[in-house]
């Protein structure tokens, strides 16, 4: 996946295509030790919302399937594979994130986080997301004088992460309507409660 950000015309979307994915990768907590919290925090709602997204996105035997393997899309909706990857990664970023952004030195929390960023890529990569990252282009995009904390300050910014997660409640109390069981399966993930019940 590829992000295209064209700044005159206030426009970003994302390019995705087989072409575009890594032989390798190399996961290690030194490269983030030196991030600004909030762009720690940003980034860490971005790997929390790739999860989510791919965990509730459309099932894939809900989609009309291609004419022959070569035409299916990058995209596959949500799968049993990709289910074991997007909820490992919420455990994860439930158990970690609030350390690994107040302590950036905590090493074990910071590797935590870049594994489950791996996890929710993979399951992602497979699934798809939806609607919190196709609604996050027009806020990057239509930003008018927002500089966070942490960000160049050249130009005003929303960061990806923000804006995803930013429509990601709203999103999330509509598709739950589809499949309200998934969607509080990846609340007791996060650790969550149901109300009036005493678990999700």
């Amino acid at each position: 996946m590829a992000i295209f950000d064209y700044l005159e015309m206030r426009a970003k979307t994302g390019i995705a295509h087989r072409a575009l994915r890594p032989t390798m990768g190399i996961v290690d907590p030194d490269n983030t030790r030196d991030i600004p919290p909030l762009v720690a925090a940003a980034s860490a709602l971005d790997v929390l919302s790739h999860a989510l997204e791919s965990l509730t996105a459309l099932p894939y035997g809900e989609r009309p399937a291609p004419e022959s393997p070569e035409l299916r899309p990058a995209y596959q909706g949500s799968n049993p594979i990709s289910d074991i990857w997007g909820a490992r990664a919420i455990e994860l970023v439930a158990g970690n994130l609030v350390h690994a952004v107040a302590h950036p030195e905590d090493d074990a929390a910071r590797m935590n986080m870049l594994i489950a960023a791996t996890f929710a890529g993979i399951g992602f990569g497979n699934a798809g997301v939806h609607l919190p990252h196709g609604m996050s282009y027009p806020v990057s995009g239509m930003v008018r004088d927002y500089q966070p904390d942490g960000y160049p300050d050249d130009h005003p910014i929303v960061s990806h992460g923000i804006s995803v997660i930013l429509n990601a409640p709203a999103v999330f109390r509509f598709t739950a309507s589809a499949d309200p069981e998934r969607h509080l399966s990846a609340a007791r993930l996060l650790g969550g409660r149901h109300r009036g019940s005493g678990r999700c």
